[in-house]
C-alpha cells in the first residue's frame, strides 16, 4: 500500500510539472504513428520522454518495464496514472525473461519504451537488447531527443537525472526510424549499437536546438 501511495503522489507531481512546461514537439516525418517502435532515451533524460510520449503515440499502447523491487512498484504504480503498461522485470536480473516479454508486446504491436544506457549504466553506453529487440519484432527504433532551459541535476546519479524546474521550456525531438535487419550478423552488432549512439546523440543536440 505505502508504494502505491508514493506511485500516485509521483504521477500527481508529474501532471502537475507537465502542465507547467512550455513544451516544443518535433516529429520526423518518416514516423508513422500508426505502427509501432522501439522508443529510445537515455536514462538520465528520461522524465521528458515519459512524461509526454503516451500523449503523442496514443493508437498503440506503450509498454515500459519495471524492477521488481518496492522502488520498482512505485514507479509501476506512477507510469500506469499516465497511460503506460507495465512488465515487472529488470534489464540486468533475469534479462532474458525481460526481453522475451518485450519482445512479445512488440509482436502484439505495442510500443516499447527503453533507457538504452539503464539500469546502471556507464552513462551514454548502449546496451545490445535494444538491437535485439528491434531486429527480432522488426520494429524500428526511435531515438528521442530533449531538452529542458532550466533543470536540477542529481549529480550524485550515475546517469545525472535531469528534471525540470517549473514553467521551464522543454523540447522533445523523436527521430529518424532506425531499422535493424532481421538477419544482422552478430559481428554487426557493434557497429549498429555505435550509429545509434551517435543518432542519439545528434537527435540530443537537435532539441536543443529547436526553436
Amino acid at each position: 500500500m505505502k508504494q502505491k501511495l508514493l506511485g500516485y503522489i509521483a504521477a500527481l507531481l508529474t501532471f502537475m510539472l507537465r502542465a507547467s512546461l512550455r513544451l516544443t514537439i518535433e516529429v520526423h516525418p518518416k514516423i508513422d504513428l500508426d505502427k509501432n517502435y522501439v522508443l529510445c532515451n537515455w536514462h538520465g533524460k528520461k522524465f521528458l520522454s515519459v512524461a509526454y510520449i503516451t500523449k503523442i503515440f496514443k493508437k498503440r499502447p506503450v509498454v515500459a518495464m519495471t524492477s521488481a523491487s518496492k522502488d520498482g512498484a512505485i514507479l509501476a504504480t506512477c507510469l500506469r496514472q499516465l497511460n503506460y503498461k507495465i512488465i515487472r522485470g529488470s534489464s540486468s536480473a533475469d534479462n532474458i525473461k525481460a526481453l522475451v516479454q518485450l519482445l512479445r508486446a512488440l509482436k502484439n504491436g505495442a510500443n516499447v519504451g527503453f533507457a538504452v544506457d539503464g539500469p546502471t549504466g556507464p552513462i551514454y553506453k548502449i546496451k545490445p537488447g535494444v538491437i535485439y529487440l528491434s531486429q527480432k519484432s522488426q520494429a524500428p527504433i526511435i531515438p528521442i531527443g530533449c531538452y529542458l532551459e532550466k533543470k536540477h541535476i542529481f549529480t550524485k546519479a550515475w546517469d545525472l537525472f535531469e528534471l525540470p524546474y517549473p514553467f521551464t521550456r522543454a523540447k522533445i525531438v523523436l527521430g529518424e526510424p532506425f531499422e535493424v535487419p532481421a538477419d544482422l550478423p552478430k559481428t554487426a552488432i557493434d557497429s549498429y549499437l555505435l550509429e545509434l549512439e551517435e543518432k542519439m546523440h545528434q537527435t540530443h543536440m537537435l532539441a536543443a536546438k529547436l526553436d
